[in-house]
């Protein structure tokens, strides 16, 4: 398993991880986290958040001149940092003996084993995914804007990146992170979405399709889109992926799957935070005291 993360992200990342744990049937977890500046202090709190599983977890230090010059965020996705290419250095930096690996966004919970979906066959096809339920094809809004030039057809599927199960030996032997990478950077002032759009233009619609419950998005949230077969996808959900802006974490209201989250944070040292209780206390900071001044 693999995730890539900056200091902003340590806190899901510890329920994120704790979560695929705890709803684990592997006999043994080996997990890949590539750090973009993750705080020692973190490390150590993250470490604990996993010990009693015996977990494997290796930290690897990300400082890639590959990375230099690239968008770190775009008008579609203003809160992106430059750790959301760490999936594109997997094939560098991953133990060169392994064909596979799965990679998940920290911002994921898995409620279910990943077995099923780590025993998907992809012979030579690059990657596993989900057809992004908001993104649907190369030609929908904010999809692909130059798709047909691309020699794309219009309903060439779009997948989310934030759940691949990806085909380590066809990246290698074909280069596809590095071309990924090179879209980007020829994209770099029209590209919306970042390594997701440089790989769904590099792969071009050949990718495994996965069923839905394995990356239910925040668009699934709003009860007017859980309709027909997909009424009950929440409860189906094998990985709940929290897409939108407004997470559990940063939002001072609760929402769709908060109570999900903050169950697998309070059984880390993280138990007990939450953002509502943040912004009381930064309101409370900045009320004005007996003297006019403001209270600290």
């Amino acid at each position: 398993m693999a995730f890539a993360v900056d200091e902003r992200y340590v806190l899901p990342l510890a329920a994120s991880v704790r979560s695929l744990l705890e709803n684990s049937t592997f006999d043994e977890v080996e997990l890949y986290v590539l750090s973009f500046g993750i705080s020692e202090e973190s490390r150590d709190r993250l470490t604990r958040s996993w010990e009693e599983w015996g977990a494997v977890c290796r930290f690897v230090d990300i400082r890639s001149p590959l990375l230099a010059g690239l968008p770190e965020n775009s008008r579609a996705t203003p809160y992106t940092t430059v750790a959301t290419y760490g999936r594109l250095l997997l094939p560098r930096v991953l133990p060169p003996d392994w064909d596979r690996v799965l990679y998940l966004d920290a911002d994921t919970l898995t409620v279910a084993s990943l077995a099923p979906l780590w025993g998907t066959e992809l012979g030579t096809v690059p990657v596993a995914a989900v057809q992004d339920r908001e993104i649907r094809f190369v030609s929908s809004h904010h999809g692909i804007q130059d798709w047909a030039a691309l020699g794309m057809e219009r309903e060439t599927p779009y997948f989310n990146a934030g759940v691949l199960l990806i085909n380590l030996d066809q990246w290698r032997a074909t280069a596809l992170a590095e071309k990924a990478l090179r879209y980007i950077s020829d994209h770099s002032e029209s590209i919306l979405h970042m390594d997701q759009e440089g790989l769904n233009a590099v792969i071009s619609g050949n990718f495994v399709l996965l069923g839905d419950e394995w990356n239910v998005s925040s668009y699934w949230h709003d009860p007017a889109h859980r309709t027909g077969p997909f009424q009950d996808i929440l409860e189906r959900a094998a990985i709940r992926h929290f897409t939108w802006r407004d997470k559990p974490w940063t939002t001072p209201v609760r929402t769709s799957g908060s109570d999900l989250f903050f169950g697998y944070l309070d059984r880390t040292p993280w138990r007990g935070r939450r953002p509502w209780d943040e912004e009381a206390e930064s309101a409370a900071e900045t009320q004005p005291g007996k003297d006019g001044g403001v209270s600290r």
